[in-house]
């Protein structure tokens, strides 16, 4: 995507049936920018919506107020580095990678300590830096911690963002902790869930984007060997998974999960240190077995 040469350029602008290959997920921060590139190179204003984290949505960044700021926030770029975009992969013009991901999915989790105060949700920023046509930019991304609620009727499984309002992670005296979590699905679901129990939840750590910004980033040439995504890790125990009924409104009831989770085998210090992308709940049985290990 550098400029190289007046060729290269004239010869991107012209091949306008050429772009970035389709992409979809958030698992690692480099998957989450290109479902965006790719999102925005088919103007799918949509998918680059659902793009943004949660917090930057709860701050007012609605999907109109998204598709009235990409035509300004992008003008910088010019119509060749809009161009480049759209049809050149980001991956090859990364400058620079400022700061990391924390190593557990619980991390962003709003929690408790054991004395009853609560713990600062930590800044879990991620920049990547991009050269486009003699322009920057800068993306920053967020870990949301995720869960995965599956619909009995054999529908598509829900997905809640865990924060502040929804969720509580209660760390124990040892290196165990508990994690509450409050959502609110359709009412008939939630009577089959409160009668037979979920048969598997799943919190999974996806990266969301902040606001791009266009910077200057001087010549700095592309990093030799960007940094690959790292292997998912995915701690599972057994668990009953029988939720506990809240008020019920405009046909939406809420149910409260309690999850325990334990520190995976081989991980040193408390459970938020262990390197872990997925924790997995599968229903516990009729016999009453104990944990099973990290994959």
């Amino acid at each position: 995507m550098r400029r190289r040469t007046p060729f290269v350029l004239s010869f991107v602008l012209l091949t306008t049936g050429c772009i970035v290959p389709r992409s979809e997920g958030f698992a690692t921060p480099q998957q989450t920018v290109a479902t965006f590139q790719s999102a925005y190179a088919r103007d799918d204003e949509f998918l680059e919506y659902d793009c943004f984290a949660a917090e930057l949505k709860a701050q007012g960044l609605t999907q109109q107020a998204w598709s009235t700021a990409r035509g300004p926030l992008f003008a910088p770029l010019g119509l060749a580095g809009r161009s480049l975009l759209r049809r050149n992969e980001l991956a090859d013009n990364l400058v620079a990678v400022v700061g990391s991901p924390p190593t557990c999915v619980l991390a962003s989790l709003p929690r408790r300590a054991t004395n009853g105060s609560f713990v600062p949700r930590p800044e879990a920023d991620l920049a990547l830096d991009y050269e486009i046509c003699g322009h920057g930019l800068r993306v920053k991304l967020l870990a949301e911690a995720t869960l995965i609620v599956p619909a009995p009727d054999g529908a598509a499984p829900r997905a809640y963002v865990l924060g502040r309002s929804n969720s509580l992670l209660v760390l124990g005296g040892g290196d165990g902790a508990v994690l509450h979590v409050d959502v609110g699905v359709p009412a008939d679901v939630a009577t089959k869930l409160v009668a037979d129990g979920a048969a598997w939840l799943r919190l999974e750590r996806r990266f969301k984007l902040a606001l791009p910004e266009v910077i200057d980033v001087g010549d700095r040439p592309p990093l030799r060997g960007p940094p690959s995504p790292p292997r998912a890790h995915r701690h599972a125990t057994y668990a009953k998974l029988r939720p506990k009924p809240g008020p019920t409104a405009f046909g939406v009831t809420r149910i409260e999960f309690t999850l325990p989770i334990d520190c995976p085998v081989g991980a040193s210090g408390t459970v938020l240190d262990a390197a872990c992308d997925e924790f997995v709940w599968k229903k516990l049985p009729d016999r009453e077995i104990g944990g099973v290990g990290a994959r």
